[in-house]
């Protein structure tokens, strides 16, 4: 649930996600001019990061910083719902995802328009064969 429309912010947004047993609120991914933060609010989420996964409690609050040292993905083992909040910085401003285990690379200009790539359609050389490119 989208909570920045009901709390009126301007320059952040917060989402709330519960999450059942088994259930992810995201597939495991990092960004870029995108710093999110998460506090948790019930439950015990697993945090899958970087260096492994880390088991959250209630009260536990985290920073998932931009670039690949900040991927991360919740997702619940656990026997009950687990309840956190997202809160991202800034919002409404352009970035990009990346999903190491999708192979796929997400740019957005806005909420409302963005585009979809493969990892593996990347142009190594953009600058190759322009003229003046050296």
């Amino acid at each position: 649930m989208a909570l920045g429309p009901l709390l009126g912010p301007h320059t952040w947004s917060a989402t709330l996600y519960e999450l059942t047993r088994g259930e992810a609120n995201d597939h495991f991914h990092y960004k870029w001019c995108r710093e999110e933060w998460a506090l948790i609010i019930s439950g015990t989420p697993t945090l899958r990061h970087a260096d492994g996964e880390t088991t959250l409690s209630a009260g536990d609050i985290c920073c998932l910083a931009q670039g690949p040292d900040g991927a991360h993905q919740f997702h619940n083992t656990g026997e009950h719902s687990a309840r956190l909040v997202v809160f991202s910085a800034p919002a409404g401003q352009p970035m990009s995802a990346f999903y190491p285990d999708d192979g796929t690379v997400l740019v957005a200009m806005s909420d409302d328009e963005g585009f979809l790539f493969n990892d593996a359609d990347r142009i190594d050389d953009y600058w190759d064969g322009e003229p003046g490119a050296g």
